[in-house]
């Protein structure tokens, strides 16, 4: 019923342990704020404002042909804030919700570590495409290993895991992907293995 009135319909994304993010008031704006709250899988958006938006990008995102393995949803959202020129109508709904594993739950250490630095990559590269302030660039790279239980979602992560999504958006935010010794944590070709 939300989607017959609005353009993004966004709900809550239950993992086990609690929400992985809150949502902004009834009534907030779509915007480069608050995009980081509308996840994918409680997320619904107008097939007419993703044309409008000129559609998915193939160079961001999970499967994508570079090393911008996240964060291609709220790229996709911001680029429909703009075509419609602010004029995105979305209700932010906590009667939609999904239910999800979350970041952490079933994977290995080293899977952990991989996708931490992969998802770090998109999230610096989404920041750096909307020309954020450099001072959100910094401590988007410094938090995960300056803030003491810092999580995702409900779960804390390990420091090596922190210090490997540190990286990767440090990667994003730069552009490029450093020189590793870890071929598990190089570029796109590797990632989509």
């Amino acid at each position: 019923r939300h989607a017959r009135s609005s353009d993004v319909v966004v709900g809550v994304l239950d993992e086990p342990g609690g929400a992985q993010y809150a949502l902004p008031a009834p009534g907030a704006p779509l915007d480069r704020r608050s995009v980081w709250a509308a996840i994918e899988p409680a997320t619904a958006t107008a097939v007419s404002a993703v044309r409008r938006a000129g559609g998915w990008r193939e160079d961001l995102g999970t499967g994508s042909s570079a090393p911008w393995q996240s964060s291609a949803f709220a790229d996709l959202l911001l680029r429909v804030v703009a075509a419609d020129g602010g004029g995105t109508v979305v209700t932010w709904t906590p009667e939609f919700r999904c239910t999800g594993q979350g970041f952490v739950r079933g994977t290995s250490p080293s899977a952990l570590r991989r996708k931490a630095r992969t998802y770090g990559r998109g999230y610096g590269r989404v920041l750096r495409t909307w020309r954020y302030p450099l001072s959100k660039l910094v401590g988007t790279v410094v938090k995960p290993l300056a803030q003491p239980g810092f999580s995702v979602g409900p779960d804390v992560l390990p420091y090596s895991v922190r210090w490997q999504l540190a990286l990767g958006r440090l990667e994003g935010a730069l552009g490029r992907v450093l020189p590793t010794s870890r071929p598990d944590l190089r570029g796109g070709d590797d990632l989509r293995r």
